[in-house]
């Protein structure tokens, strides 16, 4: 795994982050795990060495099922079965699993709330095959990560997901490490960005000197790269024009096949961008794995992501921040995640978009254990 350059006295940057020390159990949260029967064979291994390393630091129990989907219905009926019969709040897609398609903003986008929330009906008014609509509110039941490398509907990328994999139990097992710091990437000028609830939980967390920011003025491919040819970080903000190719960045661009070769990341990156997971834009257009699974399941060491599936936001202020403040106290991804888009279910993104946009557009890929803890 990456090494960490060494860490100095003037730097304030304390010890190096890993994966939080065991926990006393306590009665646990159920969370299924989901994948392709063709798929398990070689995945077994590393998908139950990977539980296993959660199991170390969380109270948590897997029900995991492999066999042949066929459908998104036939994933969403099983994850309401699991919800209903074993308690399950939260649920892991591994691999190609069957995606439900939602029209929203230009494309028809994979849509995690058709799991999120099992009783929403959704309609296709125009009737073009994809669903454009749903009737009711949304009321999220559980929270929905993808640990998805390939962008192809048919191919579950076994030796890529191996290799994520072995990364996250190596995080959970303290043997990757993140150093106590944070990165904002943003088209914003100062002293605007000092508004961003990363930046304050960066400098909450590490102090001032413990954030590097790439603003209007520096947020170039060149400084981009070389920021993690030289750093790794415990969580890395990026807020710039993007799509499912990459990040418009000052100058040019910084393109997906760039991002997946980094040696660094962050462990935790959270994607202000539009279109940035939108994998089956990326299927279409034979680009490769899209700008967000490129983050993760690249070379780097990268584990997880928060990122749109269409234009607009991640989610509200209000939601971002107390994401960030629940990440920073201790609370696995998962959780967190899905209390930002609890936050979001009646929320029109202040009149800018329609409403669900906030629930329905944005997902997580990688590591829904993630946590980051204070530096110590």
């Amino acid at each position: 795994m990456n090494k960490l350059e060494s860490l100095t006295l003037t730097a304030l940057l304390l010890a190096p982050l890993a994966a939080p020390a065991a926990e006393v159990p306590k009665p646990g949260e159920r969370v299924a795990v989901l994948l392709r029967e063709q798929a398990w064979p070689t995945l077994q291994v590393p998908v139950n060495g990977y539980l296993a390393s959660v199991k170390q630091h969380l109270p948590v129990e897997f029900e995991v099922i492999h066999r042949e989907w066929t459908n998104p219905e036939s994933v969403r009926k099983e994850i309401k079965r699991l919800h209903a019969d074993k308690g399950i709040t939260g649920v892991v897609l591994v691999g190609a699993m069957p995606m439900h398609r939602f029209f929203m903003h230009e494309h028809a986008n994979p849509n995690p709330l058709y799991y999120e929330d099992f009783d929403l009906k959704f309609v296709d008014r125009n009737r073009d095959g994809f669903d454009d609509a749903y009737q009711g509110t949304a009321k999220l039941k559980l929270w929905v990560a993808n640990i998805r490398s390939s962008e192809n509907n048919d191919d579950d990328d076994v030796e890529g997901l191996k290799r994520f994999f072995v990364k996250a139990r190596n995080f959970h097992e303290g043997k990757l490490t993140f150093a106590p710091r944070g990165l904002i990437i943003t088209d914003w000028k100062a002293p605007d960005w000092e508004t961003l609830p990363e930046w304050k939980m960066g400098t909450e967390l590490y102090g001032r000197r413990g954030m590097d920011v790439l603003d209007e003025k520096t947020h170039t491919p060149k400084n981009a790269k070389k920021a993690f040819d030289t750093k790794d970080y415990s969580f890395c903000m990026i807020g710039v024009h993007s799509d499912h190719t990459g990040h418009a960045l000052r100058g040019g661009d910084w393109n997906a096949p760039e991002i997946a070769a980094m040696k660094n990341g962050a462990a935790l990156v959270i994607a202000h961008c539009c279109f940035a997971a939108n994998w089956p834009l990326s299927e279409k257009e034979n680009t490769g794995p899209c700008t967000a699974q490129s983050w993760v399941f690249g070379k780097g060491s990268s584990l997880a992501i928060l990122a749109q599936v269409r234009s607009g936001c991640i989610g509200t202020v209000e939601g971002r921040t107390d994401l960030c403040r629940r990440v920073s106290e201790g609370e696995h991804l998962g959780k967190a995640y899905l209390a930002l888009k609890q936050s979001a279910e009646d929320d029109d993104a202040g009149g800018e978009k329609s409403p669900g946009d906030l629930v329905s557009g944005v997902l997580l890929l990688g590591d829904p254990f993630l946590r980051i803890p204070r530096a110590p």
